[in-house]
């Protein structure tokens, strides 16, 4: 049974006390899950330095293996404009307004929860 495994059974078997008990558990569990997370992305970050280092030394960059693929997508551009100052521009012309209104769209992101260990 690897940890995972461990932390979900932790979590299904969670014996029912006080909620201040259960939270307790529930951010213990969720904690060490975290620091399973970061290990694991730690081991990915290095494991594509590895990768780069060959495509480097080699000048391959696609390759194809039993377990997976490699490739090396071609470069890109992004843009990004600051929207508090196109507002601010936005709000001083209505001629500007109305040429970039149609392009403007915002989206509310909900807040969540946070959990952070002592």
């Amino acid at each position: 049974m690897n940890q995972t495994q461990i932390l979900r059974q932790q979590l299904n078997n969670l014996p029912l006390f006080s909620p201040e008990v259960e939270i307790e558990a529930l951010v213990a569990n969720y904690l060490a899950g975290k620091e399973q997370i970061a290990q694991i992305v730690e081991l990915q970050a290095e494991t594509k330095r590895q990768i780069q280092r060959i495509i480097s030394d080699t000048g391959i960059d696609r390759w194809e293996t039993r377990s997976g693929s490699v490739l090396v997508p071609a470069s890109g551009i992004v843009v990004s404009y600051d929207a508090h100052g196109l507002d601010g521009v936005r709000l001083q012309s209505k001629t500007v307004n109305r040429y970039i209104l149609p392009f403007r769209s915002e989206r509310v992101v909900s807040g969540g929860i946070r959990i952070v260990g002592y």
